[in-house]
Parts: structure tokens; C-alpha cells; sequence
């Protein structure tokens, strides 16, 4: 049905400007079924508060999940052995690291922002990591409920779903295209907006929420819970310190709800019809953002004097602050800003080219080892918070996985090797497939015979386990970093 609309309206727009008699019919045919499509999602919306009045039926709650880490170390381990010295090579079988080359043309360019102009008619601003976004009003006043059992919360879908709450929506839509928003993204974005329609009232923002959210195509819920009303919404990746309920075998997480008195939320079953997508919460493109607030950085490798100057965006490190804790797939795959490529990786590229990938390896590694003091997110936050790859790169501490998932990074753009991470009961580390032998720890993985590499184990080169781990086998966490070009 939406597809055929979206045919129908650009062939109205080709033809109307020339409309003759032999396409009339034709345009008369497509206002029709426009109508018959709009009459169909009244119903739709009529069936579904229907819905709403009946009894709903308690679901119970479940404790938030916890990351399976033990307490990480408060101080690094510090390898005290001499460090191998980068030679120049002797074997000429054993290939080099060729330079890599930046052209001038591949440099960050000015983002395009999506434009910002107002709407027209009665309209109302939001500021979003950087932009002032421009919304058409939905009500003269906040929105408000007149209660939260059934039949009051079935009479405000009813209520909402006569409003011109499609042309909002629209521009809600319109925003998460061409800013590149994901869908964690685009909940923060419904999220502001339910805010601004609703004030500080909490019951009115969830339900609001979910309305837009359901109306998106977002599989949302809504639950009570004595005497308030809670968003629920099913998610692709598992999201940590989260309470959540179980309906028909899907996890529906309470956002920001990490404790809950009531033993049980009531909600329904049955979910509105235009409403089928979990939110997925891999980044799987890079958001647009304006570049009006950078923050520069000179980082500095202790053992082979290597320096490196990177550049953030920080709305970027805003947006990321905002990410609700998930499995670490989330935070590996994400791909990483073009600032980072042409600012770290251009220096580093240099720091590499000539020498081999084992003594690249130990260059890149003592780099991570030493460039970035060691705190645990306990210390640096008190909760325990992952980082993208630019986050580590931003605050002034970081611990084992975050080290992990920066070396990992850096040694498949610069190097091309690929990179598993090794997941122990309290730490972290990564293992390389390197193209030549290689002497120290190893294990095996599909066969093959990966090079321990940790990056939090200080000092130590490529091929040294932690003494306490060597006897340790990890978890293999594998996966595919999602490159820009």
C-alpha cells in the first residue's frame, strides 16, 4: 500500500503541471485511493484503541542483565622486559608496510547539514546534538491525560490519532534520512519531541512516545506500573541495567528504568498493525552532525616515541554519552568518524609504513599500551560504560576493552589483518592473524593460530599473555569492523 502511494503521489507531481483530459481520470484514481488509504488507517487506529479498553494482564518484572565481568583491576599490569627494537628488515620475503597515501581530496569535508528552516504555520524548535531541528505543532497546549487504566489510555490513542500527528511525523522521518539517524537515534529525537509536547509530565511523555514511535513502525508498548505509565520497546542487541518484560519469548527493556517496587507491569499482547521493527541498535552509518565543536588531542607512544594528533566532533561524544550500555558487536562494528582517518590514521599510517606487520604490530600496540592512562569506568564513571572507538580516543582514561577495541581498529585499517578479541572472566584482550610466523602465546581459532596482543598488559609486545591469564582459556568474541571509505 505505501508503495503504490508513493507511485501514485510522484506521478501526480509529473503530471499535474500538464494535466490534460487523458490523464484526469488517472489523477482523480490516484486522489481516491489516497482517501481509501487514509480511511483505512482510521480504522486501523479505531480497532486498535478498541484494543486498548480491554483488560490488561500483568507481566513480570525482570531484573536488569548485567554484563558476565568480574571487577577489573585497578592498576595495569606492567611488563618489565626489555622491548624488542624496530630494525631495519633483512629478509626481503617478509613484506613491508607500504605508506599510505591521503589525498587532499579525501579530507573531511563540511558536513551538509539537513535544512533547519521553520515549517510553516504554528511550529515549535528542538536542539539535537549540535542542529536546531523544526517540528510543525501538534497542540496549543501540553498534552494531558485524564487517567491511566484502559479505557482513559484508549480514548488518548483515539484522541492523538485524529490530530495532524502524520505531518509531524513526517518531519520527525524526514530528519532520521537525511541526518542518518539509527534507530537509538531516532528514539532520542521522539523522545525530545514527546517531551516538548507533553512538559515535564512523565505518564503523558511515555504514552506520546509510544504513540510515535508505534505510528513509525516501531514494535513499542506501553505499561503500567502502580500508578505510572512506562515505555517498553524490544531491541535487536541485549541492553544492559535494563529492567525489561518477556512477551511471547521477545524482550521489551524499560528504558532508563533500572529499579522498579512493582513486581509485575500491566500491558497487552496484541500489537498495533503498522508496527513490526525491533530497534536496532548497531550503528551501521555515520550520523551527520555539524562541525561547530571539535576537540583536538596530540597522543603520544612511549616506547617508540610515536605521535599522533586526532580530531572529535563532540556532538558525536554527546550523542555516544547518551547510549544506553549493550554487547560489545555494538561498540567494535560502529564505524568510525572521517576526522579520526584523516588525523590519528594519517600520523600512524607514516609511524608504520616500511616496516613489517610484527614490528608494526609492536609500534601500534605500545602506542595504545602508553598513549591513554588506565582507570576503570567504575573510577573514571561509576557504572561500567563501554566505549566507541572515538570515545577512548576523547576521555582522558580508559580500560582493558576499550584498549581492545581501539588496537583492533587501528590493526585492521592500518595493517589489514584480521583481529578477534578474547573475552576472560575479568578482562579483555585481542589475538591478530598475522601473514608470517610469529613467536609467544597464541591460540586457535577456525583452525588458525592467532597472536595474543593486550593492549592493557603495559610494556608488553605483541605475543605475551598476562601472566595470571596464560593458562586461561578466553571466550572469542568475532567480528567484522564496518569500514568508511
Amino acid at each position: 500500500m505505501k508503495r503504490f502511494l508513493l507511485l501514485a503521489i510522484i506521478a501526480i507531481n509529473a503530471f499535474t503541471a500538464n494535466a490534460q483530459d487523458p490523464y484526469a481520470d488517472y489523477i482523480n484514481f490516484v486522489k481516491q485511493r489516497q482517501s481509501e488509504y487514509r480511511e483505512y488507517r482510521k480504522k486501523v487506529n479505531q480497532e486498535f484503541a478498541s484494543f486498548l479498553e480491554e483488560y490488561w494482564r500483568p507481566f513480570k518484572k525482570e531484573a536488569p542483565l548485567k554484563a558476565k565481568r568480574q571487577p577489573e583491576p585497578d592498576r595495569p599490569v606492567v611488563f618489565n622486559d626489555p622491548l624488542p627494537k624496530i630494525e631495519p628488515k633483512t629478509d626481503p620475503n617478509v613484506p613491508t608496510m607500504p605508506a599510505r597515501r591521503f589525498n587532499e581530496e579525501d579530507k573531511p569535508q563540511p558536513v551538509e547539514v539537513p535544512p533547519t528552516e521553520p515549517v510553516t504555520g504554528n511550529s515549535f524548535s528542538l536542539s539535537f546534538y549540535g542542529l536546531t531541528l523544526h517540528f510543525p505543532e501538534l497542540f496549543d497546549a501540553p498534552f494531558r491525560l485524564d487517567g491511566i487504566q484502559e479505557k482513559q489510555v484508549a480514548a488518548a490513542w483515539t484522541t492523538l490519532s485524529q490530530t495532524d500527528y502524520k505531518r509531524l511525523l513526517d518531519r520527525c522521518q524526514t530528519y532520521q534520512t537525511s541526518m542518518q539517524l539509527n534507530d537509538w537515534a531516532y528514539f532520542l529525537l521522539i523522545q525530545q519531541v514527546a517531551e516538548h509536547l507533553c512538559g515535564t509530565r512523565q505518564n503523558e511523555r511515555a504514552f506520546v512516545q509510544m504513540f510515535l514511535l508505534t505510528q513509525s513502525g516501531y514494535k513499542a508498548k506501553i505499561g503500567r506500573a502502580g500508578n505510572r505509565l512506562l515505555l517498553m520497546v524490544p531491541a535487536n542487541r541485549t541492553i544492559y541495567q535494563t529492567i525489561f518484560v518477556t512477551i511471547e519469548g521477545e524482550r521489551y527493556f524499560l528504558m532508563g528504568q533500572k529499579k522498579l517496587e512493582d513486581p509485575s507491569i500491566y500491558t497487552y499482547n496484541k500489537m498495533f498493525a503498522y508496527a513490526s521493527k525491533t530497534l536496532d541498535m548497531d550503528i551501521r552509518q555515520p550520523m551527520f552532525l555539524p562541525d561547530d565543536a571539535t576537540f583536538e588531542r596530540t597522543l603520544k607512544g612511549k616506547a617508540y616515541q610515536t605521535e599522533a594528533k586526532v580530531q572529535l566532533n563532540k556532538h558525536l561524544i554527546a550523542f555516544f554519552k547518551d547510549y544506553p550500555q549493550c554487547e560489545y558487536p555494538v561498540y567494535v562494528q560502529a564505524p568510525v568518524c572521517q576526522a579520526v582517518y584523516h588525523t590519528l590514521l594519517q600520523d600512524l599510517a607514516k609511524a608504520v609504513a616500511g616496516k613489517t606487520a610484527v614490528q608494526a604490530a609492536n609500534l601500534l600496540i605500545n602506542f595504545v599500551q602508553t598513549a591513554f592512562d588506565y582507570q576503570t569506568d567504575q573510577q573514571q564513571f561509576g557504572y561500567e560504560k563501554p566505549f566507541y572507538v572515538e570515545e577512548t580516543l576523547f576521555y582522558p582514561y580508559c580500560d582493558c576493552e576499550d584498549r581492545a577495541i581501539l588496537f583492533a581498529f587501528l590493526v585492521e585499517e592500518l595493517l589489514h589483518l584480521k583481529v578477534i578479541l578474547l573475552d576472560y572472566p575479568n578482562h579483555i584482550a585481542t589475538a591478530v592473524l598475522f601473514e608470517e610466523p610469529v613467536n609467544g602465546d597464541q591460540v586457535t581459532y577456525q583452525g588458525k593460530q592467532f597472536t595474543i596482543c593486550d593492549p592493557t598488559y603495559i610494556n608488553s609486545p605483541i605475543g605475551k599473555a598476562m601472566p595470571q591469564l596464560e593458562q586461561t582459556v578466553p571466550k572469542v568474541i568475532d567480528f567484522a569492523h564496518r569500514i568508511v571509505d
